[in-house]
């Protein structure tokens, strides 16, 4: 981490994001719709590659571990459904990618240490996927300054999808104890590994740190859906 690839990495990233959101401003929603999608469909088809990557990789079985289910993975679903959900629905995904999903791109790309592998491909997939993934949650966020967002709803999406890791966590557990098994870094078998939240979990406990852990996201998460309401206009709805 932090060494010259890293770096670079990190300053395309934020000319990428610059450039997105300078050029997005005269985008209508429809416009903003169709990119969403698109980028969505790319970033599915950049998945496919990767399982097929990592089955070549460990000689055809299949290791838990890349399924593709992390809070950063719902960006490509999340993506790839906007164009067809309702007015109401896309408010509630756009004010997830560009919140939650918006956090969690950005620590992932400062703290990059799940992402750096010896295998230069699946390391250059981790920091592309991410670099999309903030271009997404800005596209999200223009679009949301047009038609509003619902961080309420994003919130119980959140819930929701992170009781579907955990249970995840488990089942694939008890399937094969040998493998290792993460998703949104809450299993109840292993303590958080996020810097901080590791010493957090250490001294409180598990379960106990896995629940601080998912309400710092949520309080992190309506903290910056608050700042674009009140700096960047976005309607109340």
């Amino acid at each position: 981490m932090y060494g010259m690839f890293h770096l670079t990495m990190l300053g395309v990233t934020f000319i990428m994001a610059l450039l997105t959101w300078r050029k997005s401003y005269g985008l209508s929603e429809d416009k903003l719709v169709r990119i969403i999608g698109i980028c969505g469909l790319g970033l599915c088809v950049a998945e496919i590659w990767k399982q097929q990557f990592c089955l070549f990789l460990y000689d055809g079985k299949y290791v838990f571990a890349y399924f593709p289910f992390q809070l950063c993975s719902l960006s490509m679903y999340v993506s790839v459904i906007f164009p067809f959900v309702p007015v109401r629905i896309k408010r509630i995904l756009a004010s997830f990618q560009s919140t939650y999903l918006m956090i969690a791109g950005i620590l992932a790309l400062l703290y990059p240490e799940d992402m750096l592998r010896p295998q230069v491909l699946l390391t250059m997939h981790g920091f592309l996927y991410h670099t999309v993934m903030i271009i997404l949650s800005l596209l999200s966020l223009r679009y949301m300054t047009k038609a509003g967002g619902d961080i309420r709803g994003a919130g119980i999406l959140f819930i929701l999808s992170a009781g579907i890791a955990y249970l995840l966590n488990v089942f694939m557990h008890h399937l094969d104890p040998a493998q290792y098994t993460y998703f949104f870094y809450i299993s109840p078998y292993f303590e958080n590994t996020q810097p901080v939240f590791s010493l957090i979990s250490h001294h409180i406990g598990i379960t106990a740190g896995n629940l601080f852990y998912l309400l710092c996201i949520i309080l992190s998460a309506s903290l910056l859906h608050t700042w674009y309401v009140h700096r960047l206009s976005v309607p109340k709805v």
